[in-house]
């Protein structure tokens, strides 16, 4: 079960043990920043006005996909529940890493700025959280 200081930890770890400590050099960092803000970029047009993954497949059929707390239907797949992690730890990454070093840009800014350029897929971040983990 994906819990608060459980999400927090692993974003503690990604900052530290890989941003924020040196372990790889600033032209590999550049190249992973790079490839990171591509993956999303093509996340974002993948994901295009639609609330999950799941419904681009199935757009075309009735699946009977279940009805999310919105009233629209939705059916999230494993491709959201992948994004979601992602999205998830970078954006509190950004959070815990804003507050910590107070204006001075990091690659964690960098990275959760990637994301927060995509506002689907910070709404898909939001949907997921308010539809399934709204009691943590």
């Amino acid at each position: 079960m994906l819990s608060a200081s459980n999400a927090r930890g692993a974003a503690q770890t990604l900052r530290v043990g890989i941003l924020g400590q040196g372990l790889l050099d600033s032209a590999a960092v550049e190249r992973l920043l790079q490839q990171a803000d591509e993956a999303f970029e093509a996340l974002g047009v993948l994901l295009g006005s639609e609330e999950y993954f799941g419904d681009i497949q199935e757009s075309d059929e009735d699946t009977g996909a279940q009805e999310g707390s919105d009233g629209k239907k939705g059916r999230p797949n494993m491709l959201d529940a992948a994004v979601f992690a992602y999205t998830h730890v970078i954006l509190l990454l950004f959070e815990d890493a804003a507050r910590e070093l107070q204006g001075k840009e990091t690659s964690a800014h960098r990275l959760a700025a990637s994301v927060r350029q995509r506002e689907n897929l910070v709404r898909h971040r939001e949907r997921i959280l308010e539809r399934y983990y709204s009691s943590i």
